[in-house]
């Protein structure tokens, strides 16, 4: 790792312009990708002075180091654990890739921390992967809950139609009692009735 080209390369890059398509700052449509211009009366293409930059030789960096991280480091694109295998702790290093999941990117954290390799773009591996240990904890406790809740919520509903049915039931047995019981209000009616007729005194 040879520390002055890459401090060569970082003066470089602190005063390399930023290289964008002619009039891409006008038009909304048109995407800041360079594209050499190609116009005749192009004053960008014919270098006039006070005109953008154009793409030419002399602000590539040094062969030895281009393509490396800032601090030297060989960068690897990491989607699997299994894909640390073969990295050296000394000389390279792994942006875990967007596509991956927390839970992959937990098991590639944990291990990129047990084999002592940089983790770029995270500011601090340990403290990324308690984070996402502590999601996973938050997750399963919601889901607890929200399974108790449930099972709760079935007992209740249980109930309740288990008191509607018993409900009915009486319901339905004393509607069944109702006329019996007015057939023997009928005779009791009825006895009371003789009972008069033959209290009543004779005329």
């Amino acid at each position: 790792m040879n520390k002055s080209l890459l401090e060569q390369r970082n003066k470089m890059k602190r005063e390399k312009p930023a290289f964008i398509r002619q009039d891409a700052y006008k038009r909304k449509r048109l995407p800041d990708t360079w594209r050499s211009p190609r116009g005749l009366h192009s004053k960008l293409r014919i270098n006039k002075k006070g005109n953008a930059k154009k793409v030419s030789p002399g602000f590539k960096s040094p062969v030895e180091v281009r393509g490396l991280s800032r601090e030297g480091y060989v960068m690897h694109n990491i989607s699997t654990p299994s894909a640390l295998t073969n990295l050296d702790k000394n000389t390279d290093a792994i942006i875990i890739s967007a596509a991956v999941g927390n839970k992959k990117r937990l098991l590639i954290l944990a291990e990129a921390i047990k084999k002592g390799l940089r983790v770029l773009f995270v500011k601090d591996a340990e403290a990324r992967k308690n984070e996402l240990q502590q999601k996973f904890i938050d997750r399963l406790d919601k889901k607890k809950q929200s399974a108790q809740q449930k099972e709760e919520k079935k007992k209740e509903a249980e109930k309740k139609a288990e008191k509607k049915g018993i409900e009915k039931l009486a319901n339905e047995k004393s509607a069944q009692k109702a006329p019996e019981m007015s057939a023997e209000e009928k005779k009791e009616a009825e006895n009371k009735e003789k009972e008069k007729l033959l209290i009543q005194p004779q005329q």
